[in-house]
């Protein structure tokens, strides 16, 4: 769900600069790039392309598992908790869902 929305933050940020934000000139922005991957978020977002024909989402669906070590701070700095072993994401399973003609979406 992040990733659509950054997805989605950079196709508004084309529009605007592009005749202004609408649902048309969003559309058209998620239409700009091949490959595409959100500033900032590679390796954490997976590729994407869109085209006028086809803007079905991903078909990659991964599972991750967070394990917590002990009971830190509400307020404590997550990059040091990752950093010192409390917290920890794996990945635990991941399928991939054929697209479907039925599944174009929008």
């Amino acid at each position: 769900g992040i990733c659509a929305m950054f997805f989605m933050k950079e196709a508004m940020e084309w529009a605007d600069r592009n005749g202004g934000l609408s649902g048309e000139r969003i559309k058209q922005g998620m239409y700009q790039r091949a490959d595409w991957v959100p500033e900032g978020l590679i390796g954490v977002c997976p590729k994407a392309t869109w085209t006028p024909e086809d803007h079905r989402g991903f078909t990659r669906v991964a599972l991750y598992q967070a394990d917590v070590k002990g009971q830190p701070a509400a307020d404590a700095d997550l990059a040091r908790l990752f950093d010192d072993g409390t917290l920890r994401v794996r990945q635990v399973y991941e399928v991939d869902v054929p697209r479907k003609p039925q599944w174009l979406c929008w």
